[in-house]
């Protein structure tokens, strides 16, 4: 037989011995209130009456009031997707954030932002060697040190921005081409004025340079400019 607790409408069954053992008197396994069985036992046209419900209405039922409990799941749920996409793409971009400043898409939103908060974002310094031309270049002997020369050479920058100063090597070879002098020139040292390395190199501007290396001797016939 089964009895309704009148407390939370739990439906559960009991004996006759447990009836008669405690005069009737359990106690609900749900809400743990004390009630007399015997007064609320269920009938069996009660037990036997079938759903209003069939099968598929009764799961659609459930799953909307699944639904309904639980509306801030789903929201919390997209919102933690959305800030974990959210910061995989400021890493990602953080992480790239050279090669789309150079990007005509992004570069000036990019470059507008660092220079606003140069302290969080420091953008590397623009460089590209192959879009520096050598347009001439020249070496004699020094009219006023023995043993000397001096090498004069233009070059410009053909990219399309500003970019730092390179370091410049020369090197000199003889006739099997094997190198028997070469010197590193830092941009302070070739440059005419110390600010001019920090305000980087204009685009198409030419840059003249004099230099002034000690002659290796009548076994250099060739020389090499090279920017590093």
């Amino acid at each position: 037989m089964q009895t309704r607790c009148p407390h939370c409408e739990s439906v559960f069954r009991v004996s006759d011995p447990l009836l008669l053992q405690a005069n009737g008197q359990v106690r609900c396994g749900q809400c743990l209130e004390t009630f007399n069985a015997e007064a609320h036992l269920l009938t069996e046209e009660v037990i036997d009456t079938p759903s209003q419900y069939t099968a598929e209405q009764l799961r659609r039922l459930l799953q909307g009031k699944a639904k309904i409990r639980n509306p801030w799941f789903n929201i919390a749920w997209f919102s933690a997707s959305f800030m974990l996409l959210l910061a995989l793409l400021l890493q990602v971009s953080w992480a790239e954030r050279a090669t789309l400043a150079n990007d005509p898409r992004f570069g000036t939103y990019i470059n507008e932002f660092c220079a606003q908060w140069n302290n969080l974002c420091r953008l590397p310094e623009k460089r590209d060697l192959s879009a520096l031309q050598l347009v001439s270049r020249n070496v004699y002997s020094h009219p006023n040190a023995p043993n000397a020369l001096i090498i004069t050479a233009v070059f410009t920058n053909t990219a399309n921005f500003v970019q730092t100063y390179p370091t410049l090597r020369v090197s000199m070879s003889d006739i099997h081409g094997d190198v028997v002098a070469e010197r590193y020139f830092k941009p302070a040292q070739y440059l005419n004025h110390v600010n001019d390395v920090a305000l980087g190199m204009d685009i198409g501007k030419p840059i003249p340079i004099t230099l002034e290396v000690q002659d290796p001797g009548q076994e250099a016939l060739a020389f090499e400019l090279d920017f590093l």
